[in-house]
This record gives structure tokens, C-alpha cells and sequence, in this order.
């Protein structure tokens, strides 16, 4: 990331893994998320009493086909589920007010995140096909992005992050696991999560996610 990018508000802030080729990911206000299991509540059935991990399937692949996103309970409250396209990784940016959420499917780079036209990707405006994936509520001040079988334990620590740049990368403690999630604040507000259409670039291939601040009365 250059001088200039970070003048324009545009940082990478850290990443979200899963443990399969594609990343299931929740997410949502970070005092929700802390109670989310993941495959940690899990039990040996599907029986419907299971993980929140399975919960979230079904909500993505269940009685009425399968979506791309889907809201999922949490312990009283709400996060939301989706997928944004078939890599194992996922870059978070903050673009200004909005995160960009980015999986590169491949590329011949050994750094694709210092190639000037892949930022600049990164930084474009999503297209008018970009897709409406659902709205979510952030109303402590911090957002936290999960691959759905990690726990969100520990996401709250992003409210007492330094800056509004220090994105808390998850678990925070635990080692060994081959997943790994982020919390960072993010104004209180509401906001929209648009999923974008793959491209190719000399870069590579990707996919997107945003996650912007909606207008006032467009909630």
C-alpha cells in the first residue's frame, strides 16, 4: 500500500480465513458476534439443536435454496451469513468510510496487495450489477467479519482498539486453529453489504464484498 492510497483513506487492515476453499463468513455488530460459537457448540447430528455453524448453513442452504446470503440468529440477536465467491482467503480494506472485502481466486503475483491495478480494483466503484446482500446494525462502534465455524470470543476487544485503524485479528489467544476472523470499529450506524461481480485483471482473478454506510433514510 502506497503514500497516496493511504492519503485517500484506502488501508489494509487484516485478513479472515476459513478452513475449507470457500469462506463462509457472519458478520455483525461486535457484541453479537462475541456470542457467535461457531463449530464450537456443535453436536453429532443435524437434528436442528446443533452449532450456530449449521445454523448458518441452513439458513444459506436450507429448505429454500441456496443463497448467497441469509440473516442467521445469534443468542438474541442477528448477524448476517453470505459468501462472496470460491477463494479461501479474504482481504479487508477501509476504503474511506466503507470496508472492501476482496478474494483474490488466483494470481502470478508473489505480493498481489502492492500491484498498483489491483488497488485500484480495490478502490473503483462497485458495478450496477453489484448485488443487495443484506443490512446490518453497528451499534457499539465496532463490526466484527467471522468465518462461520470460528467462535467470536474476544471481538468485542476491537471498542478498545487504539485507533479506528487497528483492526483485532481472531482468536485472539487461542493458536492452532487454521481459521481466523477481524474486529475493528466502525462508526455506529447502519449499513449495506453489496457483493460485486468476479473480474480479471492483469492481476489476476477476484471477487468483492462492500460494506457501506447507508444514506439517511435509505435504511
Amino acid at each position: 500500500m502506497t503514500a497516496a492510497d493511504e492519503g485517500r483513506g484506502m488501508r489494509h487492515l487484516g485478513t479472515v480465513a476459513g478452513i475449507n476453499s470457500t469462506v463462509t463468513l457472519v458478520l455483525g455488530d461486535v457484541l453479537v458476534a462475541r456470542r457467535w460459537q461457531g463449530i464450537d457448540n456443535a453436536e453429532d447430528d443435524w437434528s436442528g439443536k446443533g452449532s450456530d455453524w449449521e445454523r448458518c448453513f441452513r439458513a444459506l442452504h436450507g429448505d429454500h435454496g441456496s443463497r448467497q446470503s441469509a440473516p442467521v440468529a445469534c443468542d438474541g440477536g442477528e448477524l448476517l451469513a453470505f459468501r462472496i465467491d470460491s477463494g479461501g482467503l479474504v482481504d479487508v480494506y477501509r476504503n474511506g468510510e466503507s470496508l472492501v472485502l476482496v478474494e483474490v481466486a488466483y494470481t502470478d503475483l508473489d505480493d498481489v496487495r502492492r500491484d498498483a491495478d489491483f488497488l485500484g480494483y480495490v478502490a473503483s466503484p462497485f458495478s450496477e450489477a453489484a448485488a443487495e446482500a443484506g443490512l446490518v446494525v453497528v451499534d457499539s462502534g465496532a463490526i466484527a467479519i467471522l468465518p462461520s465455524p470460528l467462535p467470536g470470543t474476544g471481538a468485542d476487544a476491537a471498542l478498545t482498539a487504539a485507533t479506528p485503524l487497528d483492526g483485532i485479528q481472531l482468536p485472539i489467544s487461542e493458536e492452532g486453529r487454521a481459521e481466523c476472523g477481524l474486529a475493528l470499529k466502525l462508526p455506529a450506524g447502519q449499513y449495506r453489504v453489496r457483493l460485486d461481480q468476479s473480474v480479471e485483471g492483469a492481476w489476476g482473478g477476484a471477487c468483492r464484498a462492500g460494506i457501506e454506510p447507508c444514506p439517511p433514510g435509505n435504511g
